[in-house]
């Protein structure tokens, strides 16, 4: 028996057992991401025939089911079985019964509409939000329609499911019905895991209300770990090239066919890439800092006055390299880049290190980000003061606004302590 079927009495649900060597039988209908993460193997152990729990990380190897006869022939016994806690039944046999086909299925419900086809062994199911308001009926229609289709699908071994949802259009839901499409997910979490292949998601967001759907779907996706590829895109162009490399059969047919996609083999690799990163857009003030140190020296050179340091405490402490002839040097011009000069290395002052000034602002940088652990709200006055100034604020006589007097005892003292 190369192939048993095992089919759960209460949907008919089937579960497909391949021969994976002498009197044993491994679950293989799942997506190829979960064949290193599940193992649920048919084999026959000290106590007779059982489905066994032989998952990586699992402590030990518990029985899913049994022989609700309890037979412990040469070959697993065909016909009844039952869950080991009791509360399922299934059916063992060595075929598979036919179920018929379904035909197209268009629906709307106001706020969704759905679309599904079938092309030969792969399905697809396309959903498209809209902006219509969602009530109680409406959601229960949909998901009674989407629970038939899966039904249908898990009845059928050789079937499988690609899913498009289309959210560039929809409306923020409530906390209420989010909640309720989690509990369907949960409640038809392993069928789905029989029959989905790939999912992708069209967001595009736009605003406040764009980014909360976002939020909303890495919520979902956190609580209901999908057991099979997904991915966010932009468009329906993107999404089915994803799903065309995991399962271009369903591509075939000119319906869904997208412009410019090439379809290609299906991937034996369980990790399915999105696709290249977009490159991170990184300041040019703070790119010194994120850049090897080859880059750094160039860049240096293009910029001689661009000297940062990689963070506030190294400054702040009793142990830096930074003196008062190196702080005087900062405000000695009057423009904010100038010629660096060689900082001796010498400690500074244990109460020029206590004091609260931001180091940023003894470099000459104005800046309203405040650094944690900097909370006086004199600190935070005096560095919004000097907001827009392109002379160093430890000189002076560069200190062209009435505003920044109130910060001038301060670093009257810092030049103090320091010297």
């Amino acid at each position: 028996m190369p192939t048993l079927y095992l089919t759960r009495c209460r949907d008919e649900a089937v579960w497909v057992y391949s021969e994976c060597g002498q009197d044993r039988w491994l679950s293989s209908r799942m997506s190829s991401c979960m064949t290193a993460k599940v193992k649920h193997v048919l084999l026959r152990g000290p106590e007779g025939w059982m489905v066994q729990d032989q998952s990586p990380g699992k402590r030990d190897r518990s029985c899913l089911a049994l022989p609700a006869g309890g037979e412990a022939g040469s070959s697993p016994p065909l016909g009844a079985w039952r869950s080991a806690d009791g509360k399922c039944e299934f059916i063992l046999s060595d075929r598979c019964s036919e179920c018929p086909p379904l035909q197209k299925v268009e629906a709307e419900e106001g706020f969704v509409s759905m679309t599904y086809v079938e092309k030969g062994d792969t399905s697809r199911l396309d959903i498209k939000l809209k902006k219509g308001s969602i009530t109680d009926d409406r959601l229960e229609r949909v998901l009674s329609r989407s629970k038939e289709v899966l039904i249908s699908l898990a009845r059928r071994p050789q079937m499988t499911l690609m899913m498009t949802f289309d959210l560039q259009e929809a409306a923020v839901p409530s906390m209420k019905y989010v909640r309720r499409f989690i509990a369907f997910a949960q409640e038809t979490g392993d069928i789905l895991s029989l029959v989905v292949r790939g999912n992708a998601m069209i967001v595009k967001p736009t605003g406040i209300v764009g980014n909360a759907f976002v939020s909303i779907i890495k919520m979902m996706q956190r609580i209901l770990q999908a057991d099979w590829p997904e991915t966010i895109v932009p468009s329906m162009d993107e999404a089915n090239q994803f799903l065309a490399r995991l399962r271009p059969t369903v591509f075939k047919d000119e319906e869904h066919v997208a412009s410019g996609i090439v379809l290609g083999e299906v991937q034996k690799s369980s990790k399915v890439q999105d696709g290249p990163a977009a490159p991170m857009q990184v300041s040019p003030q703070i790119l010194p800092l994120q850049s090897p140190p080859a880059t750094r020296l160039a860049e240096a050179a293009r910029h001689p006055g661009l000297c940062r340091a990689k963070s506030t405490g190294s400054l702040r402490s009793s142990k830096t390299g930074a003196s008062t002839n190196a702080l005087t040097d900062a405000c000695s011009s009057s423009s904010r880049w100038h010629a660096p000069r060689r900082r001796p290395n010498t400690a500074t002052h244990p109460d020029l290190a206590k004091l609260e000034v931001p180091v940023w602002v003894a470099m000459g940088y104005g800046s309203r980000r405040v650094q944690p652990g900097l909370t006086d709200s004199k600190v935070s006055e005096a560095d919004a003061d000097i907001e827009g100034e392109r002379e160093p604020v430890l000189c002076s006589c560069s200190c062209k606004s009435k505003g920044n007097s109130a910060s001038q005892p301060r670093l009257r003292t810092l030049f103090a302590l320091g010297g």
